[in-house]
């Protein structure tokens, strides 16, 4: 476990390296960005079960937003689903990082709040 989640941590560098500057992980976003649309369609075009992963408020309470996985409906988020629980290693994992996603959440709703909407 400890092996996979190095590899997964560095796996941007990774990408960085093996493209040798001839293209940038931009590219991973923006196909993720576009999956994330067709789902989202695809729910308001009225396919049924549409799961995607979300920003929402947490319902666990360990933070005010997460991302968690959510069904989509013809207007939006139907329900928010549980993530599942973690392991006793991802529990650590996770207790360790909360508080840079915490940071990395408020400046991301600080830089919306001072471009006014």
């Amino acid at each position: 476990v400890s092996a996979l989640t190095r590899r997964v941590r560095s796996s941007g560098a990774e990408v960085l390296a093996a493209s040798q500057g001839r293209t940038t992980a931009v590219y991973s976003v923006a196909l993720a960005a576009a999956r994330f649309v067709e789902r989202v369609l695809a729910a308001r075009e009225g396919e049924e079960n549409v799961v995607v992963h979300a920003f929402v408020q947490c319902p666990r309470g360990s933070a005010p937003y997460m991302t968690q996985p959510v069904l989509l409906c013809r207007r939006g988020v139907g329900r928010v689903l549980q993530a599942g629980s973690l392991s006793g290693t991802e529990q650590c994992e996770f207790e360790l990082l909360l508080p840079k996603l915490l940071r990395a959440a408020k400046r991301g709703k600080d830089v919306v709040a001072q471009r006014g909407r």
